[in-house]
This record gives C-alpha cells, sequence and structure tokens, in this order.
C-alpha cells in the first residue's frame, strides 16, 4: 500500500490567476492501481511509468514502477494550439475555459470541453450546473470548480485520459455528484460534506475523494 500523510496544499491556478481546486490540508492514505501503465496502453512515453523513487524513498528499479507517485499518476498533456475554440468562453495561455457563472447558468444542460484544449470547467453562483452534464476532454488535463449552493447537484462529471480535479465549494455544492474517473489521477476535493459518487474505470491509477462523504 503506498502511503502519504499528508497531501498537502492541492491547488491548480488557471490562466485567469484564480484557484481553480481548493487547498486542503488534511491526512489522507491512497492506493493507485499497483498496475497502472498510464493512459491507454502503457506504451505511451507520457504515461510509462519507469524507475526512480516511491514515497518511501526506496528505488523502484527499472522497467513499470509498482509503486506510481502523485506526480506520476497526476499526467498533464499539451496546451492547446490555434484559434479559441467556438465551445469555449475564452481561451487564455493554451487552456480554454467553459464558464457556467450566476444563478441556474447551465442548469441541466450539456457542457463539453473541446478535444486537444486543456480545459477548466466553471461553475459558479447557485444552481450554476445543477443537474448538468459535463464532459472534460477525452485527451488533455481538466478542472471542474463548484462554488455556490447547489452549484453541481446531481450533476455528472465525465473525465479524460489524464489528470482531472473536481473542487467543490458552497452548501451542497457537490450532493449527488456523479464523477466518472479516467484513467490517470482523478480527484475531488469537498470543503463541506458532500456526498459525491465516484465511477471508476478498469486500469485506473487514483480514484479518490477528500472531505466528501
Amino acid at each position: 500500500m503506498v502511503q502519504w500523510a499528508d497531501l498537502g496544499g492541492i491547488v491548480r491556478r488557471g490562466a485567469w490567476g484564480g484557484v481553480l481546486v481548493a487547498s486542503v490540508q488534511l491526512a489522507a492514505c491512497r492506493q493507485p492501481n499497483p498496475e497502472w501503465q498510464g493512459p491507454g496502453d502503457g506504451s505511451s512515453s507520457t504515461g510509462e511509468l519507469v524507475g526512480g523513487e516511491d514515497p518511501s524513498g526506496e528505488a523502484s528499479g527499472t522497467g513499470s514502477s509498482t509503486s506510481p507517485s502523485p506526480e506520476a499518476c497526476a499526467l498533464v498533456g499539451e496546451l492547446g494550439e490555434g484559434d479559441c475554440p467556438s465551445a469555449c468562453t475564452s481561451c487564455n495561455g493554451g487552456r480554454c475555459l467553459v464558464a457556467c457563472a450566476g444563478p441556474d447558468a447551465c442548469q441541466d444542460e450539456e457542457r463539453s470541453c473541446p478535444e486537444g484544449w486543456p480545459c477548466d470547467l466553471v461553475c459558479s453562483g447557485g444552481d450554476a450546473c445543477r443537474g448538468a452534464a459535463l464532459f472534460c476532454p477525452p485527451d488533455a488535463d481538466c478542472t471542474v470548480t463548484c462554488s455556490g449552493e447547489r452549484a453541481c447537484e446531481d450533476a455528472n462529471i465525465e473525465c479524460g485520459v489524464l489528470e482531472c480535479m473536481v473542487a467543490c465549494s458552497g452548501a451542497k455544492a457537490c450532493d449527488a455528484l456523479e464523477v466518472h474517473c479516467g484513467p490517470s489521477d482523478t480527484r475531488v476535493t469537498c470543503s463541506n460534506p458532500n456526498e459525491v459518487i465516484l465511477e471508476s474505470v478498469d486500469g485506473a491509477c487514483a480514484c479518490e475523494a477528500i472531505g466528501c462523504t
């Protein structure tokens, strides 16, 4: 079992300077899949885990690691290039922003990030994405921020093959939220107790909720 006594501050900042994933300070225990070979079939040079040290300080040798580190699980792809896709509210620094800002902004609607662009899905305001279907890019990393009362209650989030981070803040912001984890590192953080449903895929590296119920 691979353990880290303290996850420290889990913070991601978008190109707009705002904190997209809430900072947490708490003890936690994670058990990434020891057979994980990275997204896909494990042949990717960016996903394959090779030698180095595990968190206990012991060398893992050559070949595929049996103790993936948090950094190895949290694979991040390339930045987007070219014109800002129409699905984005705006783009900055190669990242796509899909914003659902304000009460009921995207309630019961579907929002999808474009392929090839790392994406920040922001649901801010009461019921902003309540009951919505939110799709991360299939081939890029993704953050989803749910801030406000019932902002993402009863919503669905579909992660892609790379890192997927979800932050929940506000009363019942993520109650009954269903998160479909990707094969890389998927992590949900709750500043208030929220009942979050996690669905992991076979071969996933790590799929976890912190501060949630």
